[in-house]
């Protein structure tokens, strides 16, 4: 285990920013691999960052105080996985995003169509996680990204 990590867990303060500074460019460049987006980028490695600083002590030392842990891998690859995640929830919402404005734009006056369509909008809104419920509800309901991201507390991008 190297002295940074080791200060990490210890809690000292500026372990984890140093941590950061050191790290920041390259964990950017992963995430970038997979969203493709700059500001993407910068985000997820600063929400990895954030999580990293929320860790108590004891979770620090459990998960990277043994032999085998080691903070930088794991940082790597929480940074890959978090991107990977921000590319496949794009990926559903533009289709949903696009289901919705098909059903909306081929509106007729058939009751039974209406309420297929609604059950099929039902459907897709109940694979999503939660999270991503809650955004697509606000969408459907006519709120726009930045409303959607200040009453959820998540930044734009996110939404």
């Amino acid at each position: 285990m190297d002295k940074l990590t080791e200060r990490y867990i210890r809690g000292e303060s500026g372990a984890l920013s140093e941590l950061f500074t050191n790290m920041q460019s390259s964990l950017r460049l992963v995430a970038y691999h997979y969203c493709r987006d700059a500001e993407t980028a910068k985000d997820i490695v600063q929400e990895v960052f954030e999580k990293l600083a929320g860790l108590d002590r004891d979770t620090r030392a459990a998960w990277f105080g043994k032999e085998n842990g080691n903070l930088a891998a794991w940082t790597y690859v929480a940074v890959k996985h978090k991107a990977m995640d921000d590319s496949k929830v794009r990926a559903n919402r533009g289709k949903i995003l696009d289901s919705v404005r098909y059903v909306s734009s081929d509106r007729l006056d058939n009751g039974v169509n209406d309420d297929l369509c609604r059950e099929g909008l039902g459907h897709m809104l109940d694979h999503l996680q939660p999270r991503q419920r809650q955004v697509m509800t606000m969408h459907i309901n006519g709120y726009r990204n930045e409303e959607i991201a200040e009453s959820l507390r998540l930044t734009y991008n996110t939404v």
